[in-house]
């Protein structure tokens, strides 16, 4: 007869296990925010629950679950592998991107990829500059996150910073601010098309390839289907930075989020911003 207290034990330790490599995979996801208050304001968590997640203490229930994934372009493997794991599996970036219909409308009937050259493509996390439409000495920065889908095209995903979509009279909700669309590989550089889609904004893109001989900065210009600002720009320059998917990178990546002085970023970012304006 089987020993019923061995298999609680076993039980026990497999929650635990889980549990641990949840709290792990979150604490490397959450390195890419602000900060974890305005994350959990975000996702709307509780900041102690939220808390319990990172350490390991609890399981979220299968609707924040969605949320969090949601969120961060993954799925549920989150809690039962490391995110190197699934890097690995899927050969580049994290797990596929999870886009719901909203963001996979017309251009969902675009060709699908082809062959894609991965030492040049900037799949998994990266860092957005865009010109504020408010103050022209100032940048938006944020997060994005590029993957190739199950459809063989590669998905982009980001989040518009809070204080930038209030600032322009947007919608601060969370879904309202997430940008969701696709990237897109040619000889010279990428290209990308994103729907804000709270508002139908849509922005789109092109970067060539290594600004100044650096492989990880593309440099372009951006287009904007709507004007904001005194300055009543609808385009001006870009520039986008691969990171390396790891919780140190995540960390840096992090300091730089927001609404930023183009004077407080490095050199190669100043650079390239004050270039049309002398």
């Amino acid at each position: 007869m089987p020993d019923k207290t061995d298999g609680n034990l076993t039980q026990r330790a497999d929650r635990v296990q889980l549990r641990a490599i949840f709290g792990a995979n979150l604490r490397t996801l959450s390195a890419s925010a602000l900060s974890i208050a305005e994350l959990c304001r975000d996702l709307g968590i509780n900041r102690t629950q939220f808390n319990r997640y990172l350490s390991g203490e609890a399981f979220p229930r299968p609707d924040v679950l969605d949320q969090i994934c949601r969120y961060f372009g993954v799925d549920a493997r989150i809690l039962l592998e490391p995110l190197e794991t699934q890097s690995n599996k899927a050969g580049q970036g994290y797990a596929p991107l999870m886009l719901d219909r909203s963001g996979r409308d017309d251009m969902d009937r675009v060709m699908a990829a082809p062959d894609i050259d991965f030492a040049r493509m900037p799949l998994g996390p990266c860092l957005l500059y865009w010109r504020s439409f408010l103050k022209k000495d100032y940048l938006s920065v944020n997060m994005g996150l590029s993957v190739v889908r199950p459809d063989g095209k590669v998905g982009m995903i980001s989040i518009m910073p809070r204080k930038i979509a209030h600032a322009i009279g947007l919608s601060v909700r969370l879904k309202d601010r997430r940008r969701i669309g696709e990237m897109y590989q040619h000889p010279t550089g990428v290209s990308f098309a994103l729907r804000t889609q709270g508002t139908g904004l849509r922005q789109f893109a092109f970067m060539e390839y290594s600004y100044m001989g650096n492989a990880d900065i593309y440099a372009g210009e951006c287009m904007n289907t709507l004007r904001f600002g005194h300055l009543g720009r609808i385009s001006d320059l870009i520039l986008m930075e691969r990171l390396k998917p790891t919780r140190a990178a995540m960390i840096a990546a992090r300091r730089q989020i927001g609404y930023k002085s183009i004077m407080d970023m490095k050199p190669v970012i100043q650079g390239y911003f004050t270039q049309a304006d002398t």
